[in-house]
């Protein structure tokens, strides 16, 4: 208890006492951005054993929640930068105006407070934002709560054929963090350790002898009893509720976040084109003025220079915010890592195939040794991990 962290030890307290976490504002928020990116659905469902299926709901929703959080959060920060900066150009426009009306100074120093104040609010709303979202660990959180639920959700699998030892994630040590065991490992050993050692097996039956059995002597102990993993329901789940599942999921996750990639890097270019023109046509009416040229539409152009130039100030901001959005989503990066988890996966499903074909075979040709419960642990091992 000594070595878990301020942070840690919140975790753990919020797991197990804190209050159900419903969505708010900024998980509304990305909730509402990604789904305009989502086309496929899901298909299929997981098959939970008693012992892990509330802990792992619990670690989902709070996995659910805190990403939502974390990136609603830099939604709605993108978004006030770009509010910021109309509202810097608002007030140079403002004033501008004001200059060529010959207002009062009154007036101007109203529109200047007004937009001022505005800006301000502003920026002190990005400010608390981003040290609320760093203050309260909502991405590390995320991370966490993933970690256990995926790990968990092998948890429905390995006991089916006789394994209630987590695999570790075949992951390489990239960062000095890395070496030190997480909270969320700890917890998952808990959890296991916590669950009884017949969890996922058929029930108990009796064990046949190989010899007549005398009627039971009063007092005398029971026969000896065991318990056995039925391998060909255990592929059968692992195939249809989990690879399958996991799958979808992550056929839908890429093709949702390379959506959104395309999405932004699209409207990145067409807000990039759009300033180059602006300022071409802002440029090529100064130079005719320059030049001599007298025409009705140049004086309309250049009246609404200031205008054309606010625009160009407003548009690259708008642009740095989609950029913003994108790299700090991961989209790609995401898009690309569930396209590759999709082909490991289809490769396990191809595996369990093979050994269930493999099974039938042996059966069918007289050659069953009697017992597959190796071949199937060792591949749900390797789907675990």
């Amino acid at each position: 208890a000594a070595g878990v962290r301020a942070g840690e030890a919140q975790l753990l307290d919020e797991f197990f006492d804190g209050p159900e976490r419903v969505a708010t504002i900024r998980p509304a928020i990305w909730s509402w951005f990604e789904r305009r990116f989502r086309c496929l659905t899901m298909t299929g469902a997981d098959r939970p054993l008693a012992p892990f299926q509330r802990y792992a709901e619990r670690a989902g929703r709070l996995s659910a929640f805190y990403t939502g959080l974390y990136r609603g959060a830099f939604l709605v920060i993108y978004g006030l930068a770009v509010v910021a900066v109309g509202l810097a150009v608002a007030t140079l426009m403002s004033l501008v105006v004001l200059a060529r009306h010959r207002a009062p100074e009154s007036a101007g120093a109203l529109a200047l407070t007004v937009t001022s104040a505005a800006e301000l609010a502003v920026l002190v709303a990005i400010i608390l934002n981003t040290h609320q979202g760093n203050r309260s660990r909502w991405n590390a959180k995320a991370i966490d709560y993933r970690y256990l639920a995926e790990r968990l959700r092998s948890s429905y699998y390995l006991p089916l054929v006789a394994d209630l030892r987590v695999s570790p994630p075949r992951a390489a040590q990239y960062a000095p963090t890395a070496f030190r065991q997480s909270v969320a490992d700890w917890l998952l050993q808990a959890i296991v350790r916590d669950a009884p050692p017949d969890t996922g097996l058929q029930p108990l039956q009796p064990l046949q002898p190989l010899q007549p059995v005398q009627p039971p002597t009063p007092g005398a102990p029971d026969a000896p009893r065991f318990a056995a993993a039925d391998v060909g329901r255990a592929l059968a789940s692992m195939k249809a509720n989990w690879l399958e599942t996991q799958i979808a999921y992550h056929r839908r996750t890429s093709d949702t976040q390379l959506g959104m990639h395309r999405w932004i890097e699209r409207w990145v270019w067409r807000l990039n084109l759009a300033v180059i023109i602006i300022v071409s046509i802002d440029l090529l009416t100064m130079l005719l003025r320059l030049g001599g040229a007298e025409a009705a539409w140049l004086e309309t152009g250049h009246g609404y220079g200031p205008a054309l130039v606010a625009l160009a100030a407003l548009r690259p901001a708008v642009g740095a915010s989609l950029n913003g959005i994108r790299f700090q989503s991961e989209c790609l990066r995401i898009a690309e890592r569930s396209a590759v988890m999709v082909q490991a996966l289809e490769g396990c499903r191809a595996e369990c195939d093979r050994l269930a074909q493999q099974i039938e075979r042996s059966r069918a040709a007289g050659a069953d040794p009697g017992a597959w419960t190796l071949e199937a642990l060792d591949l749900a091992e390797s789907c675990a991990q």
